[in-house]
């Protein structure tokens, strides 16, 4: 669909009278992420996942971005485009940065339209990601982007790398060949306490025991800030939880959203 900044995928599923969810991927992927979890969102809810101006979905920018201000905008924008008047909003590693953001900028209407937030393994969200020999390795195969080493490199962000599905694997390193720095990675910082404690709509905050860009410490701010929140530290899960640990996942986020 037409949008001020270009042009705007987003693929639908559900039950067309269900609650609706609205889907933000992380960093360097698109929708297809969400493959583990879609069949179960979509049994009960109408789910809406959103390919980002900046990721390599097909969702295509024709004006320059330069700032997330402008992301944030354009969010709303398909909001009032799709007729979303009520939703959850669900972000994973850059979409739970989104998330955030974007829920705040909501804030400021006389009614938000987000019912409900959850943050998958957000990144830089609650605090700055630590140097680490993962975070290393994970920068340098990023920087040279090799299929026959995904497995190997990915052991830094996933649990279970042999389990993921060549198929996204195949797109994983593609979009790291197309776009090995993100626009606007810089601008992915920590929000403050005053911006958190803005935050008060329901908030559920998902992150992996081996998270290389999370730990307690992240929990355990979130838990201090956000006045609605609740906190879990998924088992035997890295960065990427919604794919180590789907089923957990799935059930953790459809029993916040049916409260």
């Amino acid at each position: 669909m037409p949008t001020s900044l270009g042009q705007a995928r987003v693929i639908v599923a559900g039950p067309v009278d269900a609650e609706p969810v609205v889907l933000l991927h992380g960093m360097q992927a698109n929708s297809a992420m969400w493959y583990p979890n879609i069949a179960a969102l979509a049994e009960n809810y109408r789910v809406y996942a959103i390919d980002d101006l900046l990721g390599s979905g097909g969702s295509r920018a024709s004006a320059d971005i330069t700032d997330m201000d402008q992301l944030v905008n354009w969010y709303q924008e398909l909001f009032d485009i799709l007729e979303l008047d009520s939703m959850h909003l669900v972000g994973a590693s850059r979409g739970g940065w989104q998330a955030t953001a974007i829920a705040l900028a909501e804030s400021a209407r006389d009614r938000s339209r987000i019912q409900r937030l959850v943050l998958l393994s957000p990144a830089q969200t609650f605090g700055w990601i630590q140097f680490s020999s993962e975070l290393l390795t994970s920068i340098f195969f990023t920087l040279n982007p090799d299929r026959d080493q995904v497995h190997e490199s990915l052991k830094s962000l996933s649990s279970q790398p042999q389990a993921i599905n060549p198929i996204y694997l195949d797109l994983y390193v593609a979009a790291l060949r197309d776009d090995p720095v993100p626009d606007l990675i810089t601008e992915l910082r920590p929000f403050s306490d005053q911006q958190l404690q803005q935050v008060t709509l329901p908030t559920l905050v998902l992150i992996g025991d081996n998270d290389m860009m999370n730990d307690q410490g992240s929990l355990e701010r979130a838990k201090k800030m956000l006045v609605q929140v609740q906190i879990e530290q998924i088992q035997s899960a890295g960065h990427f939880l919604t794919v180590d640990q789907a089923d957990k996942v799935n059930s953790a986020v459809l029993n916040f959203l049916s409260r």
